[in-house]
């Protein structure tokens, strides 16, 4: 696991290695390739896609044994601000090549900023075939002398739950009343979902599902919500819930209606 809290800002994380990049920024600036970055009160890992310039930007982590007939799984928090393409995970596999891991994963925010990173977004992968190899990940990237930055934090490599919880969960089509959640399968079966107000408690009772994705309705208007995800694998259990916060849309003013504006308080 790391969470990177423990190294100083500009350092490379020990037994990481982002030698074989191939940005002209290397020899001098290594830092901008996947260094240890600080925003606000949490390190991570930045790709600065102007500072490092074109070439290939990548970090792979330390030789990781996993041990034989038990899975396990990667798990990482990424933000891509960046104007460069989408950011690949490879893994070499008993000193073997680097191979890339599907899906890749694309720029993740509608801003470039290479200062602060947007909402982190979570990417389980599972490494239950590599179960008795010795494997390397790498965090790959074409920089392209543009905006913004990859950000990354949290790698973790450690034993798949039972239970895979499901990720990716997204909300859109936000509206006065409904909105709809989407997530991404892990495998096939069956999840439950609940929606409650911000101020209230989780929901003690879930509907069940066999899609990645719900329409809630019947909401109040201009009001804070959480929508609440598990999987459920049968006589293996739930898995660990997720969550996501929402906002509905204001409805329409009843007549007569009038503002004044003099009370500057309300946005």
């Amino acid at each position: 696991n790391n969470d990177f809290e423990n190294y100083a800002v500009n350092s490379i994380p020990t037994c990481w290695d982002n030698s074989a990049s191939t940005s002209t920024s290397l020899a001098t600036y290594p830092q901008y390739i996947f260094g240890v970055y600080q925003s606000g009160d949490n390190k991570m890992l930045r790709a600065h896609n102007y500072s490092a310039q074109s070439g290939t930007l990548l970090i792979n982590t330390p030789s990781i044994a996993l041990p034989e007939g038990i899975a396990y799984e990667l798990s990482f928090d990424y933000s891509h601000t960046a104007n460069c393409g989408d950011m690949t995970v490879k893994i070499s596999v008993n000193g073997g090549d680097f191979v890339a891991l599907d899906p890749t994963y694309p720029k993740n925010s509608t801003g470039t900023s290479y200062s602060a990173p947007d909402a982190f977004e979570e990417v389980v992968i599972s490494l239950a075939q590599y179960a008795g190899d010795t494997i390397m990940i790498q965090f790959f990237a074409n920089g392209n002398y543009g905006n913004g930055a990859i950000f990354v934090d949290n790698v973790s490599v450690h034993k798949a739950p039972s239970c895979v919880k499901p990720t990716g969960l997204t909300i859109s089509e936000i509206a006065v009343d409904g909105a709809k959640a989407t997530w991404n399968t892990v495998e096939n079966g069956a999840w439950l979902y609940a929606v409650a107000l911000a101020t209230a408690e989780m929901p003690a009772e879930f509907t069940a599902t066999t899609d990645t994705f719900a329409v809630v309705s019947e909401l109040l208007d201009n009001s804070d919500y959480i929508f609440y995800l598990r999987k459920d694998c049968g006589e293996e259990g739930m898995s660990e819930i997720i969550s996501a916060p929402f906002h509905t849309k204001m409805g329409p003013a009843t007549a007569p209606y009038a503002d004044d504006f003099e009370d500057t308080s309300r946005s």
